[in-house]
């Protein structure tokens, strides 16, 4: 592990935060609170694994948001219309613009993930998902979903392994 990837796990030790948990019990991300304000939330993520589903896209509730990729990097591929996707790879120092309207999904990461510095604007909405079906993209509300869960954690509550074969999430 690199002098970075350790210096992003001391932030985190100290950081509370969120973690967004797949219904098999698998940490997808975990969302360090820098700074939050109903205007302005600044985060550290660690994206630990792809998005599951390749027919599915979430989406966020804030006015904008942007990711600025610290390492690892990922590939991302966003909803178009017509069932059809958009896909691209952000590495290290790019920023991802994530305009309110816009549905993704992760794609691909490297085995040790990605960090990135998360900025968003004000919420404007419910977030959910977009899922492609034979008739067409179906919205799908987040709230109530089995697809995935979110646990709040405390400074120091949150396991940062960056391992792959890291184990379920528990809930503090």
């Amino acid at each position: 592990m690199g002098l970075r990837t350790r210096l992003l796990h001391e932030v985190c030790v100290r950081a509370p935060g969120l973690a967004v948990v797949r219904s098999d019990g698998v940490v997808l991300l975990r969302r360090h609170v820098l700074l939050e304000r109903p205007a302005l939330g600044i985060y550290l993520h660690h994206c630990a694994h792809p998005d599951e589903a390749s027919d599915v896209f979430h989406d966020h509730p804030w006015a904008w948001s942007a990711a600025l990729v610290l390492t690892g990097g990922y590939t991302e591929e966003r909803a178009a219309p017509g069932q059809h996707t958009r896909r691209r790879d952000l590495k290290p120092g790019r920023v991802n613009w994530i305009p309110a309207d816009c549905f993704h999904r992760i794609a691909a990461l490297p085995a040790d993930g990605a960090w990135t510095i998360y900025v968003r604007g004000r919420r404007a909405r419910a977030d959910g998902f977009l899922v492609r079906t034979p008739e067409g993209w179906r919205h799908e509300p987040s709230e109530g979903s089995s697809r995935e869960r979110k646990v709040k954690f405390k400074p120091g509550d949150a396991p940062v392994s960056t391992s792959r074969t890291t184990g379920p999430a528990s809930s503090p």
